[in-house]
């Protein structure tokens, strides 16, 4: 779904002749491997890796690497750490909808 979704959202936007930037949720994982993630840590690499190739095809593509987010895989993940840590869903896009005002 990272990996082959994001290919189809760009597919699409490209066929559709849909200049606007497009932006990816990758992660901090797809940086470097995780133990017990390694597939999680390869399609987002994939999807860092994709949007550089865009970038260099000329296409107007970005991601977003975030860190912990409070979601319910990353509950299920890692049920004791401290919510605190992890930002929430909202901050996310929030960095999306200001990176649109940017570009």
């Amino acid at each position: 779904v990272n990996l082959v979704g994001s290919f189809i959202v760009a597919r699409e936007s490209v066929s559709l002749n849909l200049f606007r930037p497009m932006i990816f949720i990758a992660s901090v994982a797809g940086m470097y491997g995780k133990p017990e993630h390694s597939g999680y840590s390869a399609s987002k690499s994939g999807v860092i890796s994709f949007v550089q190739s865009l970038g260099l095809e000329g296409y107007n593509a970005y991601s977003i690497s975030p860190g912990r987010v409070d979601t319910k895989m990353r509950e299920n993940d890692y049920p004791g750490e401290d919510k605190r840590t992890r930002l929430s869903t909202l901050q996310v896009a929030d960095v999306v909808k200001e990176l649109l005002i940017i570009v």
